[in-house]
């Protein structure tokens, strides 16, 4: 019974190891995603931090990321909240520079956000390619523009290089920051062309 079971395994490890990578991008996923939900701010999380958060009036009170977008918090001079939003998707491989200016007539902190939407990256990934039939991949993005972005990969069969894409727009309802469809075109190591569509998630 054992060495039956054993032998079903070993002819069943490609599946196997679709399936656990499966789950392994599934769990990545969830617990970046439940960080990037406690990073969420509501507008009476900001109306409460406004009233407890002691502050200079060029100081910056508190910095989040909802849904992609950098939402600041700081306070006026007459010591009201001053809320920002609306900046450029920020890509979770870009970064945000925010720095505040007092004016010279007495008014509110002027706010600048840089938010870096293009750039270069190294990031390991994993990833489950279609190409005839599934296979685990490991890949490397090296650059990003916006919520798309070039990487190379391996699979047990053949090397890529292709183009992802983040879908947290697309299915906002499930909170995917991380994840993302690729397409990709690669040699066998027998170097037959290949095609493959599938999806990814950064380490």
């Amino acid at each position: 019974m054992i060495k039956t079971t054993l032998l079903w395994i070993i002819s069943k490890w490609r599946e196997i190891a679709v399936i656990t990578l499966a789950i392994i991008i599934a769990i990545q996923t969830k617990r970046l995603n439940k960080a990037n939900d406690n990073n969420a701010t509501s507008q009476s999380v900001v109306d409460q931090q406004a009233k407890d958060i002691k502050m200079l009036r060029d100081e910056l009170a508190h910095i989040s990321v909802v849904g992609g977008h950098v939402i600041y918090l700081t306070r006026t001079v007459a010591g009201g909240a001053l809320t920002g939003h609306g900046t450029p998707y920020k890509p979770p491989e870009g970064s945000t520079d925010i720095s505040v200016t007092q004016t010279t007539t007495g008014g509110p902190p002027r706010i600048v956000v840089k938010v870096q939407t293009k750039g270069f990256t190294f990031r390991l990934g994993l990833g489950v390619l279609y190409s005839s039939k599934l296979y685990p991949e490991l890949d490397v993005k090296w650059a990003f523009w916006d919520r798309y972005s070039i990487k190379t990969g391996v699979t047990l069969e053949f090397v890529d290089a292709g183009i992802s894409r983040h879908v947290d727009d697309l299915i906002p309802f499930l909170n995917v920051q991380n994840l993302e469809i690729q397409g990709v075109y690669g040699k066998s190591f027998k170097w037959e062309n290949r095609l493959g569509i599938g999806l990814r998630s950064n380490f």
